[in-house]
């Protein structure tokens, strides 16, 4: 019988996995660009001696195309949470609706 609820479950995350694929996908594409636009950044502030001038004054001059790419990053995780925040949402409702059901 555990084997039996152990297979029910694993089939309903499977479908709620593949009704919920869309949401997934857009969530997972915003997150894989911030995730790159921040590892370019590090990358690019690790190569830099802040105690040397030069670089100093590098890291200021780059400072505001950096600033740029930190809000887009910033706007990607936005985004996905904001998706994640609605699909959340939507699950305590039916959760709740269910309850009420039952």
């Amino acid at each position: 019988m555990n084997n039996e609820l152990k297979e029910k479950r694993e089939q309903i995350l499977d479908q709620a996995a593949y009704e919920l694929s869309d949401e997934l996908l857009e969530v997972n594409d915003k997150l894989e660009k911030a995730y790159s636009i921040i590892t370019e950044m590090s990358n690019y502030f690790e190569s830099y001696d802040v105690k040397d001038k030069e670089d100093v004054s590098a890291i200021i001059c780059e400072f505001p195309k950096n600033e740029r790419f930190a809000n887009i990053a910033f706007d990607y995780v936005y985004e996905a949470k904001n998706i994640i925040d609605e699909l959340y949402e939507r699950a305590s409702k039916a959760l709740k609706s269910k309850k009420n059901i039952a």
